[in-house]
């Protein structure tokens, strides 16, 4: 008898721990899993999250997905204008020898 009711414990105790462990993750990755009800994929969840808090609360808040890839497109245009403005002025300082 006691064999079972020590065999018993130790099943219980395991589904507790395992039902802990669980519920540590949920919470840790609440705003993960937020994010994620509301359709945004794993790659815009990571761009999301490393926000500040107050912007990560605004996707939040908002009932709509904001589409974070149209965002990329300006982006890498205002890069690439930079990227061609300082080419130019290496040009020019080369050939001036200043």
């Amino acid at each position: 008898m006691k064999k079972i009711n020590k065999f018993s414990y130790e099943i219980i105790i395991a589904i507790i721990g395992v039902l802990v462990i669980i519920g540590t993750v949920i919470i840790l990755n609440l705003e993960r899993i937020h994010l994620m009800a509301k359709g945004y994929s794993f790659s815009e969840q990571d761009i999301i999250l490393k926000l500040e808090d107050e912007e990560v609360e605004r996707f939040l808040e908002s009932d709509k997905v904001v589409d974070i890839a149209s965002w990329i497109k300006p982006l890498m245009i205002i890069i690439i204008w930079n990227m061609k403005f300082i080419v130019d002025i290496r040009k020019i300082y080369q050939q001036k020898k200043w």
